[in-house]
């Protein structure tokens, strides 16, 4: 597995930043990020456009880029001493190893049990089993892109899946799974 490396900060995001360090009175309190955040982590994020590109980086980092500068170690973590994963005030972080983050994260008892959260979330618990009556079938699934005569037509031809996949525009793996009744299991056979 390759290292994970943060790529430089450009001087618009930085300045950016120094606009909004603006609007926090110089504080020991914790700064809540007030823009956007990213919504699978929890932290705050800034973000620009070069050549059609999107770039993202985390506030925090930024933060810490802006007042204590950027190391020589790109691979460096920036290290929330608070645990509080909204704050971006620069008294409140530190640059560490990925190593010494991930042993302070379960040192304070905020790792969560991976696996454990699997479990729960697989089997009976997954939310397409809880939530399958809820999910339309078939023609009433406003993203089908085919038709339960469609579907007939495909189980009881005996033109190739190129062929079938090229009429109604699908991959030949999904005419595939119709063939084998892996999908569109609701649809019953031409009578």
């Amino acid at each position: 597995m390759s290292k994970r490396v943060s790529k430089p900060m450009p001087p618009r995001i930085l300045e950016r930043m120094r606009d909004i360090y603006a609007e926090f009175a110089p504080s020991n309190e914790c700064w809540e990020w007030p823009k956007s955040r990213n919504v699978q982590t929890g932290y705050g994020q800034m973000g620009y456009y070069e050549d059609g590109k999107h770039f993202s980086f985390a506030a925090h980092r930024v933060s810490l880029v802006l007042s204590k500068g950027q190391p020589d170690d790109f691979s460096l973590c920036a290290m929330h001493i608070c645990d509080n994963k909204g704050c971006f005030n620069p008294d409140h972080l530190r640059w560490g190893s990925h190593k010494e983050n991930m042993l302070d994260m379960h040192s304070k008892g905020r790792a969560q049990d991976y696996k454990d959260h699997a479990r729960k979330q697989s089997g009976a618990n997954h939310w397409s089993t809880r939530l399958k009556d809820r999910i339309p079938k078939g023609e009433a699934n406003k993203k089908a892109k085919l038709t339960d005569k469609a579907v007939i037509d495909i189980r009881t031809s005996t033109e190739t899946l190129a062929v079938l996949a090229n009429r109604y525009g699908v991959t030949e793996t999904a005419v595939s799974y119709v063939r084998r009744g892996k999908t569109w299991k609701h649809v019953s056979p031409a009578t």
